[in-house]
């Protein structure tokens, strides 16, 4: 049986420098079932933390940050298992694991018993989270501890993991890879590398062969810099990937300060990012906001501006589904008639026109009016090869699920969408104001219409996406704020207008 609480074979000991075991002398008054010709014996017995831990593991917390002196006694015990004690010599069976930072380590490197010490234990290099969900789920279970029992707007977790994450990335050196990757890597982005990392999503502004070589080659990258020594002639050991940056522990306390601000009712991204905003101005106090930017990386001023961009991107998509101008379904058919054609001009059949009730060639306006919303790097004929071969490679590796187009093709899924509300963006404005009315006098002065278009983006923001009315509207008033000025309208002429006339477009697209 293994527990830390009950200190049973897994003990953590704090760097406070206390004797770590020691032997107790047994009092034979207290001790009435000793046997009768054992009472007149000096008996004693072991105790403290290594006894504890025996049998199972031991860890020592900030293992240098102990006095050097009360660790010599590890240098014998490590070798014999054995801890000797004033009266007696315990003996041990257990696995000792210590924690130290990089900046301790390197300064006992120094030190004259370090190697004694280095014979007898194995460095391994613990980086930095570099994977972005990871991160996530690690802030997902404190979150509710400092929220104080306000509710917990979605994403705020996500910005967190994020921001951190982008300040531990390194940029890649195209002189470590070879061709094509060397060019590859160049111009790899920090947010384009930490998807990478996270989920394998490659950069949809590349060619479909530069995308598989660039997924092929994740763990080359990731291990770039595992063998790289630092300045000063290798004093600071390997400079890996992860070893600077935000620590976890630095974004607790910014969750920490986001969770008092008064300015929202919820505990929000918009709160992280002011918190983040006060974090940025004291550089003194944080090692990674002393490191000089190199070509977009080590840059977390500029990091919080990419991350913001990137909650747009997220909450934008969110509050646009909620509007429901247009079904989900819809992007769907589109693609699927899309690939319909595509598939018939791969394979040089053609295509049943149901309007004609004949068989005609595959549609080159259908298929260049998506492409048109693409920034393809290749041939029009090779891109629509490679849908082909996407869709096949996915179907033979998962031979009995549907296919997930939107997930399989998310650079076209969100190119249909973009283009949509692109055109739609005054709309979508007029309805957003309708929607932070809501609650107030001025509500009561829109149409029935209008009131349950309001509604029922509201319930679905709570519905699908965990949104309260008081989140909602912050995030909708972000929505807002980030919106060019010059699309927005609030002219009750002008709006009905506006309404009436992209109905009319809707009605006709569909």
């Amino acid at each position: 049986f293994i527990s830390k609480r009950y200190r049973q074979a897994a003990v953590s000991i704090e760097p406070q420098g206390n004797v770590d075991a020691s032997a107790r002398h047994i009092q034979h008054e207290n001790s009435w079932n000793i046997p009768t010709i054992l009472r007149n014996t000096s008996l004693y017995e072991p105790v403290g933390d290594i006894i504890d831990a025996n049998r199972g593991i031991l860890e020592y917390s900030d293992f240098l940050k102990r006095p050097s002196e009360t660790n010599k006694y590890l240098l014998t015990t490590c070798e014999r298992g054995t801890v000797n004690l004033n009266n007696c010599i315990a003996f041990l069976d257990l696995c000792m694991v210590g924690t130290s930072n990089e900046k301790q380590l390197n300064l006992f490197k120094r030190s004259p018993d370090f190697s004694s010490f280095k014979g007898r234990i194995e460095l391994v290099a613990v980086p930095y989270l570099l994977r972005y969900s990871a991160e996530v789920n690690l802030y997902g279970r404190l979150i509710e501890t400092y929220s104080h029992e306000r509710h917990v707007t979605p994403h705020t977790a996500e910005v967190v993991a994020l921001w951190a994450i982008l300040t531990r990335l390194r940029r890649p050196d195209p002189q470590h890879f070879e061709q094509p990757l060397r060019k590859i890597v160049e111009d790899l982005t920090p947010l384009e590398k930490a998807k990478l990392y996270d989920s394998g999503d490659t950069p949809s502004r590349l060619s479909e062969e530069d995308r598989k070589a660039l997924r092929s080659a994740i763990i080359e990258i990731r291990n770039e810099y595992e063998d790289v020594e630092g300045e000063f002639e290798g004093i600071y050991g390997p400079e890996y990937e992860g070893r600077r940056g935000a620590s976890p522990r630095e974004m607790l306390t910014v969750l920490a300060r986001a969770s008092e601000s008064s300015k929202f009712v919820c505990l929000t991204p918009m709160a992280v990012f002011d918190a983040l905003d006060e974090l940025l101005k004291d550089s003194s106090l944080y090692d990674f906001l002393r490191l000089p930017s190199d070509n977009g990386y080590n840059d977390p001023h500029a990091f919080l501006e990419v991350v913001r961009n990137e909650y747009l991107r997220w909450v934008t998509d969110e509050v646009y589904d909620s509007i429901s101008l247009i079904d989900e379904d819809e992007y769907d058919r589109v693609f699927l008639e899309f690939f319909r054609h595509v598939k018939a001009f791969h394979t040089g059949e053609r295509v049943f026109n149901t309007s004609t009730d004949s068989y005609e060639p595959p549609s080159e306006e259908l298929m260049n009016s998506i492409e048109a919303l693409l920034d393809l790097k290749e041939k029009k004929e090779e891109f629509r090869s490679q849908v082909i071969t996407r869709i096949a490679a996915w179907s033979l590796d998962n031979p009995k699920q549907q296919i997930d187009y939107q997930r399989l093709f998310p650079e076209i899924y969100g190119a249909m969408r973009d283009d949509f509300y692109r055109d739609r963006n005054r709309l979508l404005t007029l309805i957003e104001q309708d929607i932070l009315k809501h609650g107030t006098d001025e509500f009561e002065l829109l149409s029935t219409q209008e009131k349950e278009q309001v509604e029922n983006a509201l319930s679905k923001m709570k519905s699908k996406y965990n949104y309260c009315e008081n989140c909602a509207r912050d995030v909708i008033a972000f929505v807002l704020r980030c919106r060019p000025s010059e699309e927005q309208s609030t002219d009750s002429s002008e709006k009905k207008a506006a309404k009436e006339e992209e109905s009319t477009k809707i009605s006709t697209k569909s």
